[in-house]
């Protein structure tokens, strides 16, 4: 990730929307060499993601690259022979499909 950098991302700078349009929330603006999200990570919670690069007239940097993925929600498992865990409502930290019924069976 390498965009042109500014004080309020006034240059060059890639936005990210949680969701299909630019009226979607906007999860941020960033530019520089700072990765967006959690070290390049970014977690949406729809099932669009809208992005909008926009450059200056002036210096340019050498860009970005993205790589995305989907994964289903997972909802309730067996969970046998672990001393500790963590357990997250499908769909976790997006928010989880209608009409679930889950359930997590831990056995120690």
């Amino acid at each position: 990730f390498n965009l042109e950098s500014g004080g309020s991302c006034g240059y060059d700078w890639l936005a990210i929307h949680d969701g299909s349009d630019a009226r979607s929330s906007l999860i941020g603006r960033f530019c520089g060499q700072t990765l967006p999200g959690d070290n390049g990570t970014v977690i949406t919670t729809r099932n669009g993601v809208f992005m909008e690069f926009r450059s200056d007239h002036s210096v340019a940097g050498h860009g970005f690259h993205l790589t995305w993925n989907t994964t289903d929600p997972v909802c309730g498992e067996l969970i046998t022979g672990q001393t500790r865990g963590t357990i997250m409502s499908p769909g976790y930290p997006g928010r989880y499909p209608h009409n679930a019924d889950c359930t997590w069976t831990i056995q120690v």
